[in-house]
């Protein structure tokens, strides 16, 4: 069984894992269709790769660095003393901004690890292309249910107006964003099973490490029924909920913006209006940030998905 891993053999099983355009026959008289298709073929083959090696390492890198220096600013302001409500809503960005720091960084290494069937050596691309799907697929759906937890928690302490010193304390966020985090590394557990590696000794070519589809491809039904089901936790759920959280949020803000500017024609006076004042402008912030980052996920994230 070694025999066919030689340097020849490997080569041959790594380029048949990607777009075999070597094959595109120099007849044209003869093969035009084909090579009008390998063409347009290879166009998206070069986009891919464009795609790869310049355009989302640039997007990851740019996600990593915004991120961070979320989570350095806002990490000394929860040092502050803030209101409960505006601590809670802090700490749901700044446990937003790990999770997409994660994520970014994750798919940083998976575009600089190459995807292939043989192995040489049991490196970071072995690993990321055994694990890198399971931990993608959590970072993003737990960023979904961060960002609807967060939503949440602004709409019931904003539209509802439950009192958030006594049930919305900023460590139910906490509690939530773990369940959250362990819910979905349960539900993706199957994603670990996508690939199996077999390790071959070869007395010509040495140690080999060749990748082979996993019981998770497999099994058709559980395949097409976690697809579904993520779908449906992940994506349906969360798209209904934060639409609806969002939509009530802005006709709130908008509400209490008239209010606002009502009562201060009324009375005429600034004074004794500086402290509420600024607390309004801190929770307006928050709420644009809020209404920002859900609009920004049905833009980039629903549609890809």
């Amino acid at each position: 069984m070694c025999e066919v891993l030689d340097d020849k053999h490997i080569n041959h099983v790594e380029a048949s894992n990607g777009f075999p355009y070597d094959n595109v026959s120099n007849n044209a008289s003869t093969y035009s269709s084909e090579n009008s298709h390998d063409m347009e073929y290879s166009g998206t083959h070069w986009f891919i790769n464009f795609s790869n090696v310049v355009l989302i390492p640039i997007i990851c890198s740019l996600g990593i660095m915004g991120n961070a220096m979320t989570l350095l600013v806002l990490f000394f302001r929860l040092r502050e003393k803030l209101e409960t409500l505006e601590s809670g809503s802090t700490l749901s960005i700044v446990i937003l901004a790990g999770n997409d720091f994660l994520f970014c960084t994750m798919t940083l290494m998976s575009t600089f690890s190459t995807e292939k069937m043989v192995f040489r050596t049991a490196g970071m691309s072995l690993y990321v292309m055994l694990y890198g799907g399971f931990l993608l697929n959590v970072f993003i759906k737990n960023s979904i249910w961060l960002t609807m937890i967060m939503a949440i928690y602004r709409h019931l302490a904003i539209v509802v107006r439950i009192n958030p010193q006594q049930y919305l304390k900023p460590v139910y966020i906490v509690i939530a964003s773990v369940l959250s985090l362990v819910f979905w590394i349960c539900c993706h557990l199957p994603l670990l099973w996508t690939w199996e590696k077999t390790v071959l000794d070869c007395q010509l070519s040495g140690r080999h490490y060749v990748m082979s589809p996993g019981k998770f491809q497999l099994n058709t039904s559980l395949k097409q029924g976690s697809i579904i089901t993520w779908a449906i936790v992940g994506f349906i759920l969360p798209l209904c909920i934060l639409a609806f959280c969002n939509v009530k949020l802005i006709l709130t803000v908008q509400a209490s913006t008239k209010r606002a500017r009502s009562s201060l024609r009324s009375s005429g006076s600034a004074r004794g209006t500086s402290s509420s004042s600024s607390r309004q402008n801190a929770h307006l912030c928050m709420n644009v940030t809020l209404i920002a980052i859900v609009t920004l996920l049905f833009i980039l994230v629903f549609p890809g998905e």
